[in-house]
């Protein structure tokens, strides 16, 4: 933590969608926009250990999920702070997707090793 903030563990969340989510409750991935501005004041008030021991349950957030709508091949890139979760799926299909967190470490190794 510096300053209150918590300092993410990776740069960023790429996923990549493997099957269709051509509605919302297809498991499809979900983000609460604005809902960062709500976990930086329990960060601040917590502080970051205390905070991240009450991520489970998740804590609410006080806005309204936005469930993305997605083909396959479509990509996700999100900040690693942006509150987000898988939502329901109450399709007939199982939700497929890979998603990978890549650190500003390892790019800057791979591209030091050309």
């Amino acid at each position: 933590s510096e300053n209150g903030k918590i300092m993410p563990k990776f740069t960023v969340l790429v996923g990549i969608v493997l099957s269709p989510w051509p509605a919302p409750l297809c498991g499809n991935f979900t983000v609460f926009p604005g809902g960062h501005h709500h976990l930086h004041k329990q960060v601040k008030s917590l502080g970051e250990e205390k905070f991240l021991a009450t991520m489970r349950p998740r804590p609410r957030m006080n806005v309204d999920p936005v469930q993305i709508i997605a083909q396959p091949g479509d990509v996700i890139i999100a900040h690693p702070l942006l509150p987000h979760s898988a939502g329901p799926n109450h399709s007939c299909n199982i939700r497929y997707a890979c998603f990978s967190r890549i650190s500003r470490k390892y790019l800057l190794t791979c591209n030091n090793s050309e």
